[in-house]
């Protein structure tokens, strides 16, 4: 269900949806001990890469196994600032309910997400573009502990070539060196 409305003006546009969504055999993130037991409960075949089977191994995958309920609201607002610079920028603030399957030890989750991005945009003389970009996702609770926060930033140059019909684009993914994501799991 999304309820969404969207208003113009000269130089800037700003959409805003409230929305609930429902989901049955939700896709999360499971770790477990990587034991014969705990293969076997999930679904593996059981097998070690290597002889050591004295150190504490942890296996980690996507299956489906709970429902998920969020409501929320999702902020989009564009701004054209000159002839030559335009902004973008949107905000997405939820309540997350998720369930797990007690089958695998994982404990309800309700929690207060949100995350942000923005673009901006140069056009500069000669057919040049430049875009930058970045993310930042809040810290969250996940069925089996926690995401912290991440963010990482991009930045892109265009130029078009032979008369507009060709481009050239060089892309530097996360110029900081920020992206890096870090999750904390409880085992059971």
């Amino acid at each position: 269900f999304e309820v969404n409305s969207n208003k113009s003006f000269s130089k800037a546009n700003i959409f805003a949806s409230v929305y609930m969504r429902h989901a049955n055999n939700m896709i999360a993130h499971v770790s477990f001990p990587w034991t014969e037991e705990e293969a076997i409960k999930y679904g593996f075949e059981w097998q070690w890469e290597d002889d050591d089977t004295t150190g504490l191994r942890t296996a980690n995958t996507f299956l489906n196994v709970g429902t998920s309920f969020n409501y929320g609201v999702e902020l989009i607002f564009d701004y054209q600032l000159t002839k030559w610079w335009k902004f973008n920028g949107s905000t997405n603030l939820y309540q997350s309910n998720q369930s797990g399957d007690e089958n695998f030890g994982l404990d309800p989750v309700n929690a207060f997400l949100w995350n942000a991005r923005f673009n901006t945009y140069l056009t500069l003389p000669k057919q040049w573009t430049v875009q930058f970009s970045g993310r930042y996702n809040a810290p969250r609770k996940n069925l089996q502990g926690k995401s912290f926060a991440s963010y990482w930033f991009d930045l892109a140059v265009k130029k078009d070539v032979m008369n507009r019909k060709g481009t050239i684009n060089i892309r530097i993914s996360d110029i900081f060196a920020t992206a890096g994501h870090r999750y904390e799991t409880v085992l059971d």
